[in-house]
């Protein structure tokens, strides 16, 4: 819990502590150089009755803030064969501009764009923050994920406040995860990489049962010839 309390500690305040890049990398941050010019400030709208067809399960993150003109702000909804599933408040990144000890710079940011689940876990805790829980994960975009964030963080469900992971409460978490990873292979295995590192467990237990689906462009989401191992589903992250 003490390294939990760190990495949070750290999100929250803007330059009080100076990032490494393994550890903004690890808090699902992006750096500037690698963000494209519809990320700075553009909205991204894709048609969201068009993607939902396109795979068993989509998943819409809007990480636009919650107006009264925008009530989709910070919420997830999911789709199963098309049709409406789900929605949850969640939490996604604070959009906030920092400086690692390198000198690099970092942003905060969710990055929009439709894309194809990565890996998902059972169980999974951060390297660098030791113990620090990123449970029911689904990484679908270098380190950014879908995950449960912990209970005394739901108040800020509906509002930004990760380094660029969506976060949900544990059973919403859970639902989304397996929702996923049921639209791979039949028999949903798993594989436990947990390991000690410096005294500590980190714990991580990987569901392999990924299948091969066509990658997808990530700003039109049409299908592309190559193929990944990956589960009949689209993470798409909407809003600016």
């Amino acid at each position: 819990m003490k390294s939990l309390l760190v990495a949070l500690i750290l999100m929250s305040q803007s330059q009080a502590f100076a990032l490494t890049d393994q550890e903004a990398a690890d808090l699902g941050m992006t750096p500037v150089e690698s963000l494209e010019k519809i990320q700075k400030g553009q909205s991204f709208d894709p048609s969201i009755d068009n993607l939902i067809t396109k795979a068993g399960v989509v998943v819409v993150v809007d990480k636009s803030i919650r107006t009264s003109h925008r009530p989709s702000g910070q919420t997830a909804t999911v789709y199963v064969d098309g049709h409406y599933y789900s929605e949850y408040d969640i939490s996604s990144g604070t959009e906030e501009l920092k400086e690692t000890t390198s000198g690099r710079k970092y942003v905060a940011t969710t990055p929009v764009g439709i894309y194809r689940p990565i890996r998902a876990y059972k169980d999974y805790m951060s390297r660098t923050f030791l113990s620090a829980p990123m449970t029911w994960a689904v990484f679908f975009n270098g380190g950014i994920a879908t995950h449960a964030t912990t209970r005394g963080a739901y108040a800020k469900l509906g509002h930004r406040a990760s380094g660029g992971c969506i976060r949900m409460k544990l059973e919403e978490a859970e639902e989304v995860n397996q929702l996923i990873v049921s639209r791979g292979e039949a028999n949903m295995n798993t594989v436990d990489q947990s390991e000690v590192i410096d005294g500590a467990m980190l714990k991580r237990v990987l569901y392999i049962n990924r299948d091969k689906f066509p990658t997808v462009d990530r700003m039109t989401g049409k299908f592309l010839q190559e193929q990944m191992w990956t589960y009949d589903s689209l993470v798409v992250v909407i809003g600016g």
